[in-house]
């Protein structure tokens, strides 16, 4: 026979066990409600909830691809081509008109984005997830020549007169000639974080966001201008002159390299009602821009007694042919807009929009410089002999840049 004692703790373990047997009811429902070999179960009203298998064991993985048709902001130049009646040289203070200057826009940019994660926790209070998107490489390609009872030519500022200049590229009866420039943009990221879920109700939740974010912005511009001596012309090479058939090649090459590196903190709101989930996002990085410059130049002279080649080449005699680093405070506010529509349990389809901002990028126009002393550029008959010192150092310009797009893709859940 049990002693009292135990016989009590006997009873009550076997009522918990007995009470955590009994199946959970569902709100609203009777006990006797009836049961469908789906799982689902008859509603107080008369109405039938099926059973979806996320509700009982909620997906812990996720993996999204999606299509991205990106917009950044255009580059800009400054006036590096020229046109004009032959009387006025080219020169932008005596009737020269500038050629291709002003916003360069590369328009829409198809790229991807791919991004997953994991929940840490059943409840999905805690996850970790990641994302990187990618702008593939665009350019904008110009090629500029003469025409019949025009000059062709590369404006500057000549500091040894301290008026504006040219050096003329395509004259009649003295040169034969062309310029050909190509401004290059690509732009890609990502991000490595968590996210802490801090409001749940059915249909709405509430989520903190922290990421490590990382922007590679990589621009360039290059030109490159040929100037072939005529019967009545002569082309300079270190200041000395060659008649035909001589033809002097110039080439100009600045090159930027923008890398964020930095730490963000936002929210993201989520709201489902149904198969649909709408969810916004507002994020702020905080972080350090890198910028790389390259500054590279030539000059080189074909000649029938051969070749030869020398540095700079024209805009680049402005500044030390050199590679630089510099670091500048940055900051990089993103929101994001998504629509998602739930075609299974495991598929979801979105459609959505995003506006990225960074500030304090390099960018390659804003490097060149047109104010250039003559006796510093191989082309020109002056060369050398104003001995006007090294160029200066480039004192790199920053300004802001922006990208904003439309996505769709797919993502899935398991």
């Amino acid at each position: 026979m049990l002693s009292r004692p135990l016989g009590a703790i006997l009873a009550a373990v076997l009522g918990v066990t007995a009470a955590f047997a009994q199946p959970a009811l569902q709100p609203g429902l009777p006990p006797d409600a009836p049961s469908y070999p789906d799982g689902g179960a008859a509603l107080a009203d008369g109405g039938y909830s099926a059973n979806l298998g996320y509700e009982q064991e909620p997906y812990r993985w996720w993996l999204s691809g999606e299509y991205l048709l990106g917009f950044t902001r255009s580059a800009s130049l400054p006036p590096v081509v020229s046109t004009g009646p032959v009387q006025s040289a080219g020169i932008l203070s005596a009737g020269g008109t500038p050629l291709g200057a002003g916003p360069q826009d590369f328009g829409g940019v198809s790229g991807f984005r791919v991004s997953g994660g994991v929940w840490l926790d059943s409840c999905r209070a805690y996850a970790l997830d990641w994302g990187v998107f990618f702008l593939p490489r665009q350019q904008i390609t110009n090629t500029f020549s003469g025409t019949p009872g025009q000059v062709l030519a590369r404006p500057f500022f000549d500091t040894a007169l301290n008026v504006e200049n040219s050096r003329r590229i395509d004259s009649p009866g003295l040169f034969a000639g062309s310029v050909t420039t190509a401004t290059r943009s690509l732009f890609w990221g990502g991000e490595f974080g968590a996210r802490v879920r801090v409001i749940e109700t059915p249909t709405l939740s509430l989520e903190h966001l922290f990421h490590f974010r990382y922007y590679a912005l990589e621009e360039s511009f290059a030109a490159e201008d040929q100037s072939s001596a005529l019967a009545g012309g002569v082309v300079t090479f270190n200041g000395q002159a060659f008649g035909p058939p001589a033809r002097v090649r110039v080439n100009d090459f600045f090159s930027v390299q923008n890398r964020f590196y930095g730490g963000s903190g936002g929210l993201r709101l989520m709201w489902t009602p149904g198969r649909w989930e709408v969810r916004v996002d507002g994020r702020m990085a905080v972080g350090a821009m890198q910028q790389n410059l390259t500054i590279e130049g030539t000059t080189r002279l074909e000649n029938a007694g051969g070749t030869a080649t020398t540095r700079p080449g024209f805009y680049t005699a402005a500044q030390v042919p050199n590679r630089f680093t510099n670091y500048r405070f940055s900051l990089a506010p993103d929101v994001q807009a998504r629509v998602g529509y739930r075609l299974t349990d495991w598929l979801t389809v979105s459609a959505g929009y995003q506006f990225l901002y960074l500030t304090n990028v390099a960018r390659p126009g804003d490097q060149i410089s047109r104010r250039l002393n003559t006796g510093q550029i191989p082309s020109s008959q002056s060369f050398g002999a104003a001995a006007p010192g090294l160029p200066a150092l480039p004192n790199v310009v920053s300004s802001d840049y922006w990208m904003h797009g439309l996505t769709a893709g797919l993502m899935l859940t398991f």
